[in-house]
């Protein structure tokens, strides 16, 4: 056997430690979860989950548990148009600047927020969003998990009435009510339930009793 083939075996052994090695190291940078995703992924999606929470507002997550003392309450003033009028002023006042005039989450304070306010103006959204929550929220405020905004805890500013009318009028901004005219003067559009003649609210929707749609009141 000559010295060629002597070092053969050492030379073909150096080979696949060396194969193996780079296997491995590639293996490492191109590593995936037991998700299947990459780890260099991980920063991009929480920057994404971040950057959605941001556009769709304060309530785009799992909503928890409304606190026994707010549970199951309802509006004494839902279809009330004087109460809608009063709560329309009490908007204007407390929360237009974040919400928005129209409720559209784009009042003058939202680029100074981290967390962008609810739109008040998206049915759906809405919808889902009963009365015992938009009023503990209203009265607590958002700064607690999982909300963590700046909105403040109303309970100590504003009577239980007057949040009461305020979130009133909020309903109402989901159903296309008409807002101020050019002359800033209110341009109220009554609806009236044909079933329920008491009901009455500023903009069309659903009798809050029957569920029947309002008439234009005449």
């Amino acid at each position: 056997m000559n010295a060629i083939e002597k070092r053969r075996p050492a030379v073909l052994f150096i080979s696949l430690a060396a194969g193996l090695a780079v296997a491995l190291w590639a293996a490492g940078c191109d590593h995936h979860d037991d998700d299947g995703h990459h780890d260099g992924d991980n920063g991009k999606d929480d920057k994404k989950s971040h950057e959605e929470s941001q556009e769709h507002g304060e309530h785009e997550h799992d909503e928890p548990p409304v606190p026994a003392e707010y549970a199951g309450k309802t509006n004494p003033f839902a279809g009330n148009a004087e109460a809608i009028l009063q709560g329309k002023e009490i908007y204007a006042a407390k929360c237009s600047k974040c919400h928005g005039d129209t409720g559209g989450a784009d009042g003058i304070a939202v680029p100074k927020l981290e967390v962008k306010p609810t739109a008040f103006n998206e049915k759906a959204h809405m919808d889902e969003m009963k009365d015992d929550f938009l009023f503990w929220r209203v009265a607590e405020g958002g700064n607690f998990e999982p909300f963590h905004s700046k909105m403040p805890a109303w309970k100590d500013k504003l009577t239980e009435e007057e949040r009461w009318k305020a979130l009133a009028f909020v309903r109402t901004l989901a159903n296309g009510a008409p807002h101020d005219d050019e002359h800033g003067h209110g341009a109220a559009t009554l609806y009236t339930c044909p079933m329920h003649p008491d009901v009455v609210q500023e903009g069309p929707g659903d009798c809050p009793k029957c569920g029947m749609h309002l008439e234009l009141k005449k």
